[in-house]
């Protein structure tokens, strides 16, 4: 199916998504190819489990590995977190929680579960907080022990990669690496758009400021910009700093046109401050 898929984007010029079944079909090549890895995973039954967080929704894959062989693949949306099995919700978290306990995994296979088979092993992203009480939990209901795998790498982990990609793929998310910063640094909203800005000086005079921008992670050379200093006269990285960030960010307000999702600031705390103040004055922040 990912061949069949793989040539039609490649046809159709959709090039990303070519690479991208290509990237999964080397991986479930690795996978099955691997000497020694299959004869141990025939002993026993496996559920790998991922999932990726869209603003205010949560996107979960679920593989069913039987004695081996990949036998199923299961797809769910949590809208506003709220997940619906055999009649009970998983409620939304506290406004003060942390943005990366919103959708709580534990709860998720609990509740799966209950209604499923449960395999001899499960492998998850990362470590629940209340894993083991979990693994007695499932442990009781199978009536045979259960364990929860956080692998940090090898074939497992490759496994977890894999079914990132395909929850990207199959909701056109973005690009993993961008999912992965949004990830990683708690971003209310996928950063499609980055704008980042420096400052360079020759010499005492001449300072100059420029902006680059990136959509989708690839650069987008049309909406670079270059500044020359028109309040700053001495060298300074914070007044020039807080200078163009507020002439860009002035600009797009007074055309109404839209902001970049993230913005990076080149260098240390003062650039930063400096940049925070402009936006903060614009009534951005």
């Amino acid at each position: 199916m990912l061949e069949k898929e793989m040539k039609k984007f490649s046809f159709e010029e959709q090039y990303e998504l070519a690479k991208t079944r290509r990237d999964q079909i080397a991986a479930l090549q690795y996978i099955s190819e691997k000497p020694g890895m299959m004869a141990l995973r025939k002993t026993y039954d496996q559920d790998v489990i991922n999932y990726i967080i869209d603003k205010i929704d949560a996107y979960v894959q679920l593989f069913n590995i039987r004695k081996g062989v990949i036998s199923n693949r299961k797809d769910y949306i949590i809208k506003n977190f709220q997940f619906l099995l055999q009649g009970r919700t998983i409620s939304q978290p506290k406004a003060d929680q942390p943005r990366a306990g919103n959708f709580q995994l534990g709860d998720f296979i609990q509740q799966y579960y209950f209604s499923n088979d449960i395999p001899q092993e499960i492998i998850i992203p990362q470590k629940l907080e209340e894993q083991d009480l979990l693994e007695k939990y499932l442990s009781t209901l199978a009536k045979r022990k259960v364990a929860i795998t956080v692998p940090k790498a090898g074939d497992k982990k490759q496994l977890l990669d894999l079914l990132k990609e395909n929850i990207i793929s199959k909701h056109e998310l973005g690009e993993k690496n961008l999912v992965e910063l949004r990830e990683i640094l708690s971003l209310p909203n996928y950063p499609r758009v980055i704008e980042c800005f420096d400052i360079s000086n020759l010499g005492k005079e001449n300072i100059v400021g420029s902006m680059v921008q990136f959509q989708e992670g690839k650069p987008y050379k049309s909406n670079y910009r270059r500044f020359k200093m028109k309040t700053v006269h001495a060298q300074s990285d914070f007044d020039s700093m807080k200078e163009i960030v507020f002439r860009r960010y002035y600009k797009l307000k007074i055309e109404k046109l839209p902001f970049p999702d993230f913005i990076v600031i080149d260098g240390g705390k003062p650039q930063l401050t400096a940049a925070l103040a402009s936006l903060k004055e614009l009534g951005l922040v």
